[in-house]
């Protein structure tokens, strides 16, 4: 990869299309994590909904809208959007065969990795300096709720000394199974008995590798640990799931949908909730982005049919539908909400890519 790309340009270059202008800002508020329809809806039609909550694991990384620009990677559009250009489609395909993503997203968003990361660096810490007989040490600033589970999880073990040998064993074994470049990135950050360990900038310099390269690779490497200790409850690091899977949906959404399918009443839900209107469909939509697509009733609220005329009207292209350019006709029996659901429909009929949100 080029010197000139930094890793906020490479982040960039992940998530636009040549094809598909996108919005700088709803990229900014997916990968803050934003849960408003227009920023989910977005990034399902962008098939980006895997990236959402990203910058909370990766803290400083940003985006910086300029930097491409300059390189001639990025334009802009009319109506200042983003595309990539044949110079930005060109560094793009590079940028992905630096390490493999797949499978990276669904483990993100169904498990909470940057708590299973901080469990994992201070429990081997504490497991090393215990097996060294060291009780004076500095133990690694994680989150109290973490430092709080590994206390107690520390406290339950029956032998300590034998655990630590097991858990020498399994993360070994587990190191293994990744690439090596994921594998050396998460070996090298680990703390332990007279090992301060490394941050990811110094991996990257001692290795040569650019920032983005040891970037990817540990959220790379974290998801795949996590998803062995998902799999294998037998394994040391296993518990220190407990408490980090992530719903599919948000549970007050899941609730409004729950007694939607109960008493099949827009009225009725609102009654229980003591919601307005406007938050009950909010929540339905949200539900519908989230949800497999055979998991919400999508006939309930608009029809087959409905859908079709929509196309007659506006074409194909989704991308490009505008409900206020429907004829008054059809917007007086179908609202906002109602026309957003089939599109949000359509596109799940239409993505075939393993997105965190779709079939």
């Amino acid at each position: 990869m080029s010197n000139e790309i930094t890793a906020s340009d490479a982040l960039l270059l992940e998530l636009l299309s040549d094809h598909q202008p996108r919005r700088p800002r709803l990229l900014v508020n997916l990968l803050a994590g934003k849960k408003t329809v227009a920023t989910r809806y977005w990034g399902l039609r962008y098939g980006l909904l895997g990236f959402a909550g990203l910058q909370r694991y990766w803290g400083s990384l940003k985006l910086d809208f300029s930097g491409t620009q300059g390189q001639g990677l990025v334009t802009t559009t009319s109506k200042n959007e983003l595309k990539l250009t044949k110079q930005g489609i060109a560094q793009q395909r590079r940028l992905q065969f630096l390490e493999p993503w797949q499978g990276w997203q669904a483990s993100f968003q169904s498990l909470d990795l940057l708590h299973f990361k901080q469990r994992l660096l201070l429990l081997i810490q504490v497991m090393s300096e215990r097996a060294h007989g060291n009780r004076q040490y500095h133990p690694l600033l994680v989150a109290g709720s973490d430092r709080q589970f590994i206390k107690t999880y520390y406290t339950r073990l029956v032998s300590p000394l034998e655990t630590a040998q097991q858990l020498k064993e399994d993360l070994q074994k587990m190191l293994g199974s990744l690439t090596t470049t994921a594998a050396t990135v998460v070996a090298e950050q680990l703390v332990g008995f007279e090992n301060n360990g490394a941050t990811l900038t110094q991996i990257a310099f001692n290795h040569q590798w650019t920032d983005w390269e040891v970037i990817q690779a540990d959220l790379f490497g974290i998801a795949q640990l996590a998803q062995q200790a998902l799999q294998d409850t037998s394994l040391t690091l296993s518990p220190l799931l407990q408490g980090l899977q992530k719903p599919i949906i948000d549970p007050s959404v899941a609730t409004t949908l729950q007694l939607y399918q109960r008493f099949h009443s827009l009225k009725a839900v609102q009654n229980k909730r003591q919601m307005r209107p406007s938050t009950i469909t909010e929540h339905l939509l949200l539900a519908a982005i989230d949800l497999p697509l055979a998991k919400f009733p999508y006939h309930d609220f608009v029809s087959d049919l409905q859908i079709r005329e929509i196309q007659k009207e506006l074409g194909q292209q989704l991308d490009h539908w505008r409900y206020e350019a429907l004829s008054d006709r059809f917007r007086s029996t179908c609202d906002f909400w109602q026309f957003r659901l089939g599109a949000i429909k359509l596109t799940k009929e239409g993505q075939k890519v393993q997105n965190y949100g779709s079939d």
